[in-house]
């Protein structure tokens, strides 16, 4: 059996046999019920002998293209070439062409043009470089993600046209070097500071190089420390301390004016009481001759002196030992008298209606012993007119000093009790 060789006519050449197409055996039919952008729904016949016809059941308007613009890559973003994409199909056209062939279409990756991974600086309208600097260097700065880069130090020379009575200049960014005011041993600049900010002080121009604090923030054993320091590590000198303590078991509360204590401080405060306290009968004997039969003490012992100017409030949580009517006391144990500190009493109420917890604040503004008595005088150590020994150290007893005798009415206050300082000493954070 020989196989037919056919004509342009479909006509066989070795026996004339002419194929009508129609022998299922010779002829494949395929039929496209949906097309796509370009090409309509068809029916497409095919034979061995070679002959192809497609019928088409309707018609097509195209791609519809959306252009996507060129754009240059930059060190952080990727770019592309200028290309189109079908709404209708989804494929990437390298033109724009609506009747373009399915299989002329792209990927993604076609088109695209990755980061570079390297900078661009910024520059003015005349193509001249803008440079970041300070007072020591200078950078260039990404046009596209801002970053700073190729830092370095500032080139000096004699300034040729300084409009602020600055000597040197720098060579390649023209920032004019300020003739600084204050220089440590070694002859760098000191920046100088208040609460808000720093700045350098230059002989040509005044106060220079200003910023606001960048504040950084550490949570210590005996308060809250904050110090100004950017982000490579210079700090211009400022710092806040702020002291404030509570005892273990939250019957009392320190806290200090700002700088009151520096960061390092380590605070003791020891219950006054005959087993732990050298000096208790030197401290009771004063009570007693002031006319106090009970009293409740603790010695204040930061490694610190308080700070000239500042000052530390003491709030204490009292309890019914003294009555209607208590004060804090300072025992001024080198002249063996007692003086009176101003006491705020406030009532504190609790989640229960008749949980009342009355809070005592002093203010003080020296280290030493401490300690919680009545108010009012006991009747021990007075004369018959109830005339009491000098305990604040201007003929008075009152609260505050008054130069006077009289003592305060009982009735400002609902009970006070022996209020406990107890402070354990704090490891400070490192």
């Amino acid at each position: 059996v020989i196989d037919h060789i056919y004509d342009s006519a479909y006509t066989c050449t070795v026996c004339g046999f002419t194929c009508n197409h129609e022998n299922s055996d010779y002829t494949v039919v395929t039929k496209d019920e949906h097309g796509d952008c370009v090409t309509a729904p068809n029916t497409k016949t095919e034979c061995e002998c070679g002959y192809v016809n497609i019928e088409y059941h309707g018609t097509v308007s195209g791609h519809k293209l959306v252009k996507t613009a060129a754009k240059e890559a930059t060190c952080i973003a990727d770019g592309n070439i200028e290309y189109w994409t079908c709404e209708t199909c989804g494929k990437i056209f390298l033109a724009d062409d609506k009747m373009a062939a399915m299989d002329t279409a792209v990927s993604i990756e076609n088109v695209l043009i990755p980061a570079t991974n390297e900078h661009t600086a910024l520059e003015d309208s005349k193509g001249n470089i803008i440079f970041g600097m300070n007072g020591q260097k200078h950078w260039k700065i990404c046009k596209h993600c801002g970053c700073e880069f190729e830092k370095s130090s500032h080139d000096l020379k004699d300034a040729t046209n300084s409009t602020s009575g600055h000597s040197k200049e720098c060579a390649i960014c023209l920032y004019e070097v300020h003739d600084y005011v204050d220089l440590n041993e070694k002859g760098k600049p000191i920046q100088q500071y208040d609460e808000k900010g720093h700045w350098y002080n230059c002989a040509g121009c005044g106060k220079t190089e200003y910023a606001e604090h960048t504040l950084e923030t550490k949570v210590l054993a005996e308060g809250i420390y904050q110090w100004c320091e950017d982000a490579e590590g210079n700090s211009c000198g400022y710092e806040i301390f702020n002291y404030a303590l509570e005892s273990d078991d939250g019957l009392v509360s320190v806290k200090g004016t700002e700088n009151v204590f520096s960061k390092d401080v380590i605070t003791d405060i020891f219950k006054v009481s005959e087993e732990e306290t050298v000096n208790y009968d030197e401290i009771k004997d004063i009570f007693v001759k002031a006319g106090h039969s009970n009293f409740t003490g603790y010695d204040f012992s930061p490694t610190e002196e308080i700070a000239e100017g500042g000052s530390v409030e003491l709030q204490m949580v009292v309890g019914d030992l003294y009555g209607s009517n208590a004060a804090i006391y300072y025992v001024d144990t080198e002249n063996g008298k007692l003086q009176k500190i101003d006491t705020k009493l406030e009532e504190v109420k609790g989640e229960k209606e008749d949980d009342v917890t009355i809070v005592a604040t002093a203010t003080v503004t020296k280290t030493g012993v401490y300690a919680v008595a009545s108010a009012e005088f006991l009747g021990v150590g007075g004369d018959d007119n109830n005339n009491y020994p000098d305990i604040n150290g201007d003929g008075s007893n009152t609260s505050p000093p008054t130069k006077t005798q009289n003592v305060a009415s009982a009735a400002v206050v609902v009970a006070l009790s022996a209020a406990a300082i107890v402070f354990a000493r704090k490891i400070k954070n490192s």
